[in-house]
């Protein structure tokens, strides 16, 4: 499931991935920001979030999600730089 708007020039939303096992809702702003599965936080900001479509294995942007596609979802750890309080002053 995608749901998502368009808010100060900026594409918001959330998509639903399922499986047999867990469902998993990504938050967007333009960039994956946010994994939960079954509602507790996985991976974030600075983490890397991509979202691969199963059938091509290419990477998704947000703006290309729909309903019913097959796909994957990889977390990526950021570098150490990244995870520093200066680091995380740059992307929050």
């Amino acid at each position: 499931d995608v749901n998502q708007n368009v808010q100060n020039g900026f594409l918001s939303g959330q998509a639903v991935i399922e499986n047999q096992n867990n469902r998993w809702t990504v938050t967007y702003q333009n960039e994956y920001l946010l994994a939960c599965c079954e509602e507790r936080a996985v991976a974030s900001t600075p983490d890397i979030l991509v979202i691969f479509d199963l059938e091509t294995g290419f990477p998704l942007t947000s703006e290309s999600l729909q309903y019913g596609l097959q796909v994957v979802l990889a977390a990526l750890p950021s570098p150490a730089v990244w995870q520093t309080a200066a680091g995380l002053s740059l992307v929050g």
